[in-house]
């Protein structure tokens, strides 16, 4: 069986992709980049085969605002367990022109028909960020803030083949080596790597 550490690599991998089809945003003098709410949608159910669901809480109006907190659940498809990321987001209800945020008779009609279905959107987007870069995690940050996943399951068999390289001067040390991490042969760049050592030593030793 494949290793389960390679399996939950190669998935965050997925997740740790920089995200596609951004658009921009205006607020002031700066633009921001995002992710469209049906982007987000679809990669939910591309890298989670459909297994999401989005509960939000009771809205808290603040004056003129809107806060909403969700939950976002979603079952790893490798592990198979579920796994669980809030969501914060606020807007405010859209009042009369020129009336005071704490003038409740002055909010628009019909005006929650639209502001709470665009908070509850902004809150699962945010809820969707903290499951990895190729939601948007890092948008809008400065470069040097921005962290670069590291998978260290496959780094360490990287180096784990460098070894056996430098190591192995017979085929008898190299299959000794392979029976001892036979993980090396499930990652498609370590075992064309093992492949070419095999190669290596039958052109020096033959079948020594």
């Amino acid at each position: 069986m494949k290793d389960l550490k390679l399996k939950l690599e190669a998935f965050q991998k997925l997740l740790s992709a920089n995200p596609t089809n951004l658009k921009t945003q205006r607020a002031g003098n700066t633009t921001y980049e995002y992710l469209p709410i049906s982007h987000v949608q679809n990669l939910l159910d591309e890298l989670f085969f459909g297994m999401w669901s989005w509960e939000v809480s009771q809205p808290l109006i603040v004056s003129n605002e809107m806060v909403l907190t969700g939950i976002l659940t979603v079952t790893h498809p490798v592990t198979g367990k579920e796994i669980k990321r809030s969501g914060v987001a606020s807007t405010a209800i859209r009042q009369t022109k020129g009336a005071s945020i704490l003038d409740v008779g002055a909010k628009l009609k019909n005006a929650l028909e639209q502001d709470a279905p665009k908070v509850s959107v902004e809150a699962l987007k945010n809820a969707a960020k903290h499951l990895g870069p190729v939601f948007g995690r890092d948008l809008n940050r400065d470069e040097d803030t921005v962290a670069t996943y590291t998978p260290t399951k496959t780094n360490w068999l990287k180096g784990k083949v460098l070894e056996i390289e430098q190591d192995c001067t017979s085929i008898k040390e190299l299959d000794l080596a392979i029976e001892r991490n036979p993980e090396l042969l499930e990652l498609s760049s370590t075992s064309k790597k093992i492949n070419e050592i095999r190669q290596k030593l039958l052109s020096i030793n033959g079948t020594k």
